[in-house]
């Protein structure tokens, strides 16, 4: 059912509710009796049939009125309320509708189920006449003021049932008590009508329902005619013989061809292997679904001292006294580095969950969890699970996570016949199998991305104490504690860069593309003439900036030149501007900065360097390298998440702002506004506190350290895979990067992909007509030769090779 559907049960000022769609070609319309009720609280009768492939319609006369005042909002007569059920089994194009009711819901299934030719009423002590006559004469005094109350204008044949029925497709049957008179006459009223079925028992009362749950008569009568046969009703047979049923009486309570029967008979000889073959078959199912669907793996071998499933302990189970037998069941790695998936069967129910391991070899220790772990594992995992079926900590056994699945001891029953038998059709699949796999690869996936070693020139992988910051509560920043902030970074990036007196930082929420937008737009105009230096995609990326600008510029296309020679630049000395990535990140190209600097500085060209990709790895000097204007960004030699962007202007570059003629990245409201500490809009705060700690880092250490680390980390690593069938693509690379080409037949893509897959290290693949030549290894960031021998290791091992 529903959670929808079980909370509109339990609503007794709701009239009428529904579940429909499910694809079943089966209708049971159900009408409550005065109560509201049909023997049973609604969502006890429903749950009887959880396990039918059914829909389901449940209706209440809130009236009292035997449904003659019809359905509220819906209809106003019994005609209508027919007419309206019709149009929805049309619609549907059900091939099996079945009427059910109890006492006044018994009337209407009879009336409503014959009007609208239902294939089957199932009745429970049921009225079959209302009018004064023949209450009267079978001293029938019940409900007297809601009979009087009925409309006076009710059909005479529906007052006397015996009058309506006459023989059509529909099959009537009533259940009825001996022991109330008073149901007994009714009965009476009807009983030679030829397409009417009398059932009667010798207790239970005008309560018949009740008694009938007790004896599981109910579900039987409503498994009967809801559905289909399977193994189920075989195993009722076999324990209706061990209850000393005749055969015949059995077969035909269950409704069970005899040479069917006898089939099974012959193979399992008797219930107990028919449910121990059953609940094997379980396990080996979900073992089966979940290697091919999940890629898991059963580990059941690797497994020490705990019981695994087989037949024979299956059919112990089923036999002996179950509290004397350790749990048995099967165990799934499913990827996690720390626990395994679990289906586990103990004293009578069925168990999911997890447990948590360590490992020798190949061999899997189970080991307890603590109290605090079991309680964060079930918060972490246990999320979308039914109400009622929770994942826990569980004290008894390993000390586990699970969610008790209920009781699969009773195979006659349709729900636990269907989950043992085809438990991807079952609830227990939909609603906690799938959510809790779910959540486990969710966690496992989101593991998998984040927890990798990374060599990627950005993000690059940073230090504990910077990521503790970004862990920390985003404070407010209109205040003077954060402007003493922002301007001490301004103060530490202008020392470590060695600025010219007078520059300025400008601190963008934004991309390192952002930056060198930003940069363009404020610095240049249509009266520039600009050199773009294109050494590859970033050197590409300023010239797609300058023509969306309309920009005039040069588009100077360099390859395996790092500029050291800058005659080829000479015949536009007369530009206005120049565009330089200082390191071509998509080859690992390094130009020589001092002498495009020089270059510029000549011919009083603006020199604009996007020095992004090797700030603090590789030597940055404003004064030294003649740069007016300088882009970095926060996720890549800073070590720090992506989101803030910095440019950095030296006094002549600030001269060139252009008035303001945009908003967000207008130069002029960020010059203003940081002169106290602020910016122009809401800043990339928590970057910026640790922006703050990492320039610390570097002023205490020195730059020419941090340079140097880098340089050192970069020079092992080259070192170290002389012998592999890689080379450098670039003969100029800078500390920050090591742009790598197979010399064998493997494709670089391929290479990028079998290191994350296999080896959980991510390097950096290139795009275009270099996807399959080259891939590029950062440097950048906290690295060390330790961490840097992952991805040696991970090398020699990929190319089977030692080191």
């Amino acid at each position: 059912m529903s959670q929808k559907f079980q909370d509109d049960l339990q609503n007794l000022e709701l009239p009428y509710t529904t579940e429909l769609g499910s694809g079943s070609k089966t209708l049971l319309i159900t009408f409550a009796g005065i109560s509201g009720a049909v023997g049973l609280y609604p969502f006890e009768f429903f749950k009887i049939t959880k396990g039918f492939d059914i829909d389901k319609i449940f209706i209440r006369d809130l009236e009292q009125s035997w449904y003659h005042k019809g359905m509220k909002d819906i209809s106003n007569s019994i005609e209508d309320s027919a007419k309206y059920l019709k149009s929805i089994i049309k619609a549907n194009k059900y091939k099996k509708v079945v009427c059910l009711g109890n006492s006044m819901g018994g009337y209407a299934a009879i009336l409503i189920g014959y009007l609208i030719k239902a294939d089957i009423v199932l009745s429970f002590s049921p009225q079959t006449f209302l009018d004064e006559k023949n209450r009267e004469k079978y001293k029938d005094n019940r409900w007297q003021e809601q009979i009087a109350a009925l409309p006076k204008n009710i059909d005479e044949k529906y007052l006397d049932l015996s009058k309506l029925l006459r023989p059509n497709k529909t099959k009537i049957n009533i259940y009825y008590s001996l022991q109330e008179r008073i149901d007994v006459e009714h009965v009476n009223k009807i009983k030679n009508l030829k397409n009417v079925n009398l059932f009667a028992y010798e207790n239970g009362g005008h309560q018949l329902v009740q008694f009938l749950k007790k004896s599981k008569d109910l579900y039987i009568i409503l498994r009967n005619h809801l559905t289909k046969f399977s193994e189920d009703r075989v195993v009722a047979v076999f324990e209706d013989l061990d209850n000393r049923y005749t055969l015949n009486d059995s077969l035909k309570r269950h409704n069970v061809k005899e040479n069917i029967f006898l089939k099974y008979k012959d193979k399992y000889k008797n219930s107990t292997n028919l449910k121990a073959s059953i609940l094997e078959n379980f396990f080996k199912s979900v073992e089966g679904h979940t290697t091919k669907n999940h890629s898991f793996k059963i580990v059941n071998k690797y497994i020490k001292n705990r019981k695994i499933h087989s037949f024979a302990l299956c059919k112990e189970w089923l036999n002996e006294d179950r509290i004397k037998i350790e749990m048995f069941g099967t165990y799934i790695d499913v990827n996690h580095p720390n626990y395994l998936l679990r289906l586990k069967v103990g004293t009578n129910n069925l168990h999911v969950g997890l447990v948590k391991y360590t490992k020798e070899n190949d061999f899997y220790n189970i080991v307890k969890m603590s109290d605090d772990e079991a309680k964060s594992i079930a918060n972490l995992y246990g999320k979308n699970l039914p109400s009622n079926q929770k994942l826990l900590p569980r004290k008894w056994g390993d000390s586990w996570c699970s969610v008790d699945c209920g009781a699969i001891d009773d195979l006659t029953i349709k729900s636990t016949f269907l989950l043992l038998n085809d438990f991807t059709k079952a609830d227990f699949y939909k609603e906690v199998f799938s959510i809790l796999v779910q959540n486990l690869q969710k966690e496992i996936t989101m593991d998998n991305f984040i927890n990798k070693h990374i060599f990627t020139p950005g993000p690059v992988k940073m230090a504990d104490e910077i990521l503790v910051i970004g862990a920390m509560q985003t404070p407010y920043f209109r205040n003077e504690q954060f402007s003493q902030i922002l301007l001490e970074c301004e103060k530490n990036l202008l020392k470590i860069v060695n600025a010219q007196d007078n520059s300025r930082v400008l601190f963008l929420t934004a991309s390192g593309t952002a930056g060198m937008e930003a940069a363009v737009q404020n610095l240049l105009n249509k009266e520039d003439k600009t050199i773009v230096i294109n050494g590859g995609t970033f050197g590409q990326r300023f010239v797609e900036i300058c023509t969306l600008h309309d920009i005039n510029h040069i588009d100077f296309k360099v390859k395996d030149d790092n500029l050291s020679d800058t005659k080829n630049l000479q015949k536009h000395k007369n530009a206005t501007s120049l565009l330089i990535n200082a390191h071509e990140t998509s080859i690992g190209l390094l130009y020589d900065l001092k002498s495009v600097g020089d270059f510029c500085k000549k011919n009083n060209i603006l020199n604009i360097v996007d020095a992004i990709s090797m700030f603090v790895t590789d030597r940055l000097d404003m004064c030294y390298h003649n740069i007016d204007a300088l882009i970095v960004s926060s996720h890549k030699g800073l070590a720090l998440p992506p989101g803030l962007s910095m440019v950095i202007l030296s006094p002549k570059a600030i001269k060139k702002v252009n008035p303001k003629h945009q908003l967000y990245f207008d130069f002029n409201s960020y010059l203003s506004d940081g002169q106290r500490g602020q910016t122009p809009f809401t800043p990339a705060v928590t970057i910026i506190l640790q922006l703050q700690a990492r320039l610390q880092q570097i002023i205490d250490t020195g730059i020419d350290a941090q340079i140097q680390n880098a340089k050192s980390i970069a020079s092992y690593f080259r070192e170290s895979i002389k012998e592999l069938p890689l080379k450098t693509f670039s003969d100029f690379m800078p500390n920050a990067l090591t742009t790598l080409t197979p010399t064998d037949d493997k494709s670089a893509s391929t290479i990028v992909k079998d290191l994350d897959e296999k080896y959980n290290v991510v390097v950096a693949p290139n795009g275009g007509e270099l996807k399959d030549k080259i891939f590029r290894v950062s440097h950048m960031g906290a690295m060390t030769k330790e961490y840097t021998d992952i991805l040696i290791d991970a090398l020699f091992n990929y190319y089977g090779r030692e080191r």
